[in-house]
């Protein structure tokens, strides 16, 4: 099996695998593996502060030594399987679960999925149950000091795309119209326009925390955080709310609450705020959004890629913590998902 592309993910927005039951990924447990003796030597020390220091002589083991226990596969549905097994090495066990996922299973389906507003992050299973599927892993980075949304992408098929930015956090796991899965470079494209005036670029759509000099669009899907949250600084602000494509308010205080459907509120800051002014109450105005790649259907946004190409690009290891990665086997046209366990006795992480 060729592991040709990797993202890593971490929590806040599910990646769901349609379908009627809910099952996480980490929902078997096993008892944890006993640990096994090592020689002492030189120390290695896990990041979490609260496992165990595990000690190995390197010259007998060498720095990629490993060895792979309690390894169990089973069917999950037609087209996806679920394994789970535990490893040990110098550093440590850690415990390992994956999903792979034939895309070309009928009735198989990879989906984004989310527990409800963009700034109200909820349990992995409650998204799950929402989007009735049976599997599913957290997946994104999020803004975990203060709104909890997610910073990076995020396409769903039945709501299109629902958060992002123009820059940063812009690599992705995406899914077009024929299933073809791939890792790429994402970003929102997205401007406000009005009759006989050039089009002002917005960078942002629902997400934690505005470009600086940026506009961002908020739409029903952002929930009930404050707007003068998502501020970068104290600079001039200004909201702009737009509802069946004409300038219901302008202002210089930001809202908090919900936003009705069908209503937008253009947030600006510095240079943003300026352009924003300009917009008077009564004008007709278009906002457009979408997604760079036109033919995308579902898209989760990730970090660094791991791996391209079979060449290794991963950053080096210092911080130990739990991981999650999606990765694509070209050749057999296979999603494969891995949630790694940490800061536990039984999983350091990695």
């Amino acid at each position: 099996m060729l592991h040709r592309r990797m993202l890593p993910l971490a929590s806040t927005i599910a990646v769901g695998l349609s379908a009627s039951l809910a099952l996480p990924v980490s929902a078997v447990e096993a008892p944890s593996p006993s640990p096994v003796p090592i020689t002492t030597g030189e120390t290695d020390h896990s990041s979490d502060a609260t496992g165990p220091v595990l000690t190995a002589r390197r010259a007998n083991l060498g720095s990629n030594a490993h060895f792979t226990m309690n390894q169990r596969t089973r069917p999950v549905a037609p087209g996806l399987e679920h394994t789970r097994f535990d490893r040990y090495d110098v550093r440590g066990w850690i415990r390992v679960n994956t999903l792979t996922a034939d895309l070309s299973t009928p009735g198989l389906r990879l989906d984004y999925a989310a527990p409800g507003k963009v700034s109200s992050p909820g349990p992995l299973s409650e998204a799950m149950r929402r989007d009735r599927a049976i599997a599913g892993v957290n997946g994104d980075f999020f803004d975990i000091d203060d709104t909890g949304a997610p910073l990076g992408i995020g396409v769903d098929r039945q709501r299109g795309m629902v958060h992002g930015s123009r820059s940063g956090w812009n690599n992705s796991f995406t899914l077009n119209r024929e299933k073809v899965a791939a890792i790429a470079r994402t970003y929102l494209e997205a401007s406000i326009t009005r009759k006989g005036k050039p089009p002002v670029t917005v960078t942002n759509l629902n997400a934690p925390q505005l470009h600086a000099h940026g506009i961002g669009i908020y739409t029903a899907a952002w929930g009930g955080a404050a707007r003068s949250r998502v501020l970068p600084t104290a600079d001039r602000r200004r909201e702009v709310v737009v509802r069946r494509g004409r300038v219901r308010a302008n202002r210089k205080r930001l809202s908090s609450g919900p936003i009705p459907a069908g209503t937008l509120h253009l947030v600006g800051t510095g240079e943003g705020a300026r352009r924003l002014a300009r917009l008077k109450k009564g004008t007709r105005v278009s906002v457009e959004y979408g997604l760079n790649r036109a033919a995308t259907r579902v898209a989760v946004g990730g970090n660094v890629v791991l791996l391209r190409g079979g060449e290794v690009l991963a950053p080096g290891d210092a911080e130990m913590h739990p991981r999650t990665a999606i990765g694509i086997d070209t050749d057999l046209n296979r999603v494969i998902i891995v949630a790694v366990d940490g800061r536990r006795s039984h999983s350091r992480g990695l």
